[in-house]
Order: C-alpha cells, then structure tokens, then sequence
C-alpha cells in the first residue's frame, strides 16, 4: 500500500483495499500495517520515545498516559527503556533495531512486515527479538510477513517460502 497495485487485490481486513483512494490508503496503512525496516528509518532530531509517542498519537491514541504507557511497556519489552529520552545517534544499531520494532507494534497492526528484523542486533538480541516478534504475532491473532536471510527465526515461522533464483517455492 505505498504503490498502487496495477492488477489482483489486496485485503487485510477490508475485501478489497485497492478500490479505495489514496488518502484512504494513508489511513489504511496507519491502522492495518506494523513496518520494520532493515534500515531504521528513525527521525535524527527527535528522541526515541517521542517518535513512538508520535507514531501512537497518529493511530488514535489521543490519551497521553495511554500514549506513554503503551511506548514505556514496549520499550521494557525489548529491553531500551533507558533510550527513551535518547537521540538515535546516541544509541546502539541494535537499540535502534529494538526501537523500530516497537514502533511497529504500536497501535497493534493486524499485518506486521519485517525486513530483516534481527539484522544489526547482538548475537544475544537475535533469539529474544525473534521470540518476541512470534509472540506478539500469536496471542494477538496477527500475521507477520519476515524477509530474512538469518535461518535461526525460522523455527518460529508457521509457513516458510524460498526464493532461489527468481522461483518462490513453500517448503
């Protein structure tokens, strides 16, 4: 939903959400959609909890102490509490990773697609980030689209899909 689809549907919680405009996309997108880049994508000049706090007003979550104890749990979560109030040049790659990945799960996206998720994390990092990941997915009846090249999440995948010179093949 960041490109008009040329032919075929795309339905997440809607039938068909490319017979709606572009506007609605936006909207859409917002509601529906958790995005985890490979590169972090952080703003440079805003501290970490207030991108998150920005990102959790902009899906409706007009209360401020719902907004921080929303932003305060996830980073507890992912163990980056204390960069709350930190610019994303004073933190960790890894701490950046752990902050995208909290921005996407605010507001609780029905879609989670990661990029590389666990790339630029510590070795230590990989399997909690990739547990946690799961576990949001599972107790709240999402669904998660992971590209990676790491083989260690894949035990946590219900279904696994291969792409080998250009031919996308399910195992």
């Amino acid at each position: 939903m960041l490109l008009s689809a040329y032919e075929g549907r795309i339905s997440i919680t809607d039938p068909d959400l490319t017979q709606v405009s572009q506007k609605q996309w936006t909207r859409k997108r917002l509601e529906l959609l958790g995005f985890i880049f490979q590169d972090h994508q952080l703003l440079p000049d805003t501290r970490i909890g207030d991108q998150l706090e920005l990102v959790a007003k902009l899906k409706s979550e007009r209360d401020k102490a719902a907004r921080q104890a929303e932003v305060h749990s996830l980073m507890q979560d992912l163990g980056i509490e204390t960069s709350y109030a930190k610019y994303p040049r004073q933190i960790s790659g890894g701490q950046k990773k752990r902050a995208v990945i909290a921005r996407a799960f605010i507001g609780n996206p029905q879609l989670i697609l990661a990029d590389e998720p666990t790339a630029s994390l510590e070795p230590d990092r990989i399997q909690e980030i990739d547990q946690l990941i799961c576990k949001e997915v599972k107790s709240k009846n999402k669904s998660a689209i992971m590209v990676t090249h790491d083989r260690s999440i894949l035990p946590y995948m219900d279904t696994i899909y291969v792409l080998t010179h250009g031919t996308l093949t399910r195992l």
